[in-house]
């Protein structure tokens, strides 16, 4: 299974229904961002020295950042840029 960004959507809606939603992970079965096993055919990578793959990659390119998991670059911020997407996402599509 490839993870698309239709997908990614999807997991982050998900994701974004818990309570405490920062630093869990999209990508990963169950949200969990150590240990958990990756969603679709390839592994998620994030690391300054190579490039990121797998779900990392379409979450970063979703908001546009580069290096680094959201929670990381951008803090609480991560959670507001996110539904921010979402919901501009759901307006172009109505």
């Amino acid at each position: 299974m490839k993870y698309t960004l239709k997908y990614h959507k999807h997991r982050l809606r998900l994701l974004l229904a818990k309570e405490e939603s920062c630093l869990l992970c999209p990508g990963r079965i169950d949200f969990n961002p150590i240990g958990s096993a990756w969603i679709g055919d390839e592994v998620g990578y994030i690391g300054r020295s190579s490039l990121p793959s797998g779900p990392c990659v379409v979450c970063q390119g979703f908001l546009g950042i580069s290096e680094n998991c959201p929670c990381n670059i951008l803090g609480p911020d991560a959670i507001k840029l996110t539904l921010m997407k979402l919901e501009e996402d759901q307006n172009v599509n109505e």
